[in-house]
């Protein structure tokens, strides 16, 4: 987002909130450990776990939050297939995402799971007021504050919010819910169909059904491996690849780590605020 200033262009980078990142953090972790313990040659075949890594197409350019992917890397040149797509939305609403998913489904419909991810808050967010008292007190300090100077103290009755600091609400988060669609048949996955599965890791952690659903998922991507492998090398046998996964995930530590994120990206919005009120060209502009 660009900002004008009187003889002065400011260009502000919004990098992804703390909130946004934290949704498939500890899930990457767990599917890139799973997919590199299986035994193959790896000379041959290779499989990513990436997040906010760029895809492109003719019909489309967009950055998922997480990906699985697939290659070959034979002498041959081979496109890459997506096999599974996350995409969580924090201020992106759910008809935006819901679009993004549909698009990326037109130019791959090999992919096997797609994971859609909701951090809803209780209200639309609003930075402080012009004059307000938290506009007043943090012009009269004259500096930012660090994350342990702003943020209050994590009780366990406001793990998710809201978090108030400086006498201001900066987040206060009312479910984090995920929704799971895998694959059936030769069909491409319907996003207008009930989604595989659905599960809560807030108000309250109900995740058993999400956790069968990308056990699925990653069943069916060891199955595109261990297809493409008959045809790259069809002397050995893959079917070893064919074990039914166990990915376990331990949801209480995603609450715990998500929880933090909440208050970190309170912290953001706050130095955000700061950055358009009491910085550069428009502090002295406040000041005079």
């Amino acid at each position: 987002r660009m900002s004008y200033f009187p003889h002065r262009m400011i260009l502000i980078i919004y990098s992804p909130l703390p909130v946004h990142e934290e949704t498939t953090s500890e899930m990457s972790f767990t599917i890139s450990h799973a997919l590199h313990s299986i035994q193959y040659n790896r000379t041959l075949l290779k499989t990513s776990v990436l997040t906010n890594s760029r895809m492109y197409s003719e019909h489309l350019f967009t950055i998922p939050d997480m990906q699985v992917t697939m290659k070959p890397t034979t002498t041959t040149a081979a496109e890459t297939q997506l096999l599974w797509m996350a995409e969580s939305g924090f201020t992106q609403s759910r008809v935006a995402i819901m679009t993004k998913m549909e698009d990326t489904l037109l130019s791959h419909e090999e992919l096997l799971l797609i994971l859609m991810i909701l951090v809803k808050e209780r209200k639309k967010y609003a930075s402080p007021a012009a004059n307000s008292v938290t506009w007043n007190q943090t012009r009269e300090e004259g500096s930012v504050r660090t994350y342990s100077e702003f943020a209050p103290e994590r009780t366990s009755d406001k793990l998710f919010g809201p978090v108030i600091a400086m006498g201001h609400e900066w987040i206060d988060i009312e479910s984090v819910d995920y929704f799971v669609w895998v694959k059936s048949g030769d069909q491409r996955i319907d996003l207008a169909a009930p989604p595989t599965a659905h599960g809560t890791l807030f108000p309250n952690i109900d995740m058993d059904n999400v956790t069968d659903a990308l056990n699925h998922g990653l069943d069916l991507v060891k199955a595109t491996m261990s297809s493409t492998l008959d045809l790259i090398e069809p002397s050995v046998n893959h079917r070893h690849l064919l074990t039914p996964s166990a990915l376990t995930f331990n949801w209480e530590l995603d609450s715990s780590s998500m929880s933090v994120a909440v208050y970190e990206t309170a912290h953001a919005r706050y130095c955000d605020w700061y950055c358009r009120q009491f910085s550069g060209t428009k502090r002295r502009r406040v000041d005079n």
